[in-house]
């Protein structure tokens, strides 16, 4: 069975929590949360911008690879580009793979031995400068 779970960025001090999603409605103040809530109950509001699913598959390293991963591939043989350096994004129905050099969109069931080397949000964060 596959399992259903989410990673987010926490809003009080920025940590990454993986766990089951609750979107909470809007209260008397107005205030729309999403909550990641782990395995024991506890569950915490996270940037809604940075909430991703994960896409039932682990890169070489064993790691669970999430909606908003980079993934780099060395010497790519079916591209035309040197190493792959893609976003996960879910398109069409499906998790793929959008490379960030190219623009080209790739299934992973056919990329083999991929690796996580951050995620598109850290990344524009450290464009940004913050």
């Amino acid at each position: 069975m596959r399992d259903i779970l989410f990673r987010g960025k926490t809003l009080k001090d920025g940590e990454w929590i993986e766990g089951s999603l609750y979107i909470r409605e809007q209260d008397v103040h107005g205030t729309l949360g999403y909550l990641i809530c782990h395995v024991g109950g506890c569950c915490r509001l996270v940037d809604p911008k940075t909430v991703g699913q994960f896409i039932g598959l682990k890169d070489k390293h064993d790691k669970r690879i999430f909606e908003g991963d980079v993934v780099l591939q060395h010497n790519s043989k079916s591209w035309c580009e040197d190493d792959f350096e893609g976003v996960v994004i879910f398109q069409d129905g499906k998790f793929r793979g959008k490379s960030l050099t190219l623009g080209h969109y790739y299934d992973f069931l056919k990329i083999p031995d991929f690796e996580i080397i951050g995620n598109i949000h850290e990344k524009k964060e450290k464009e940004l400068g913050e």
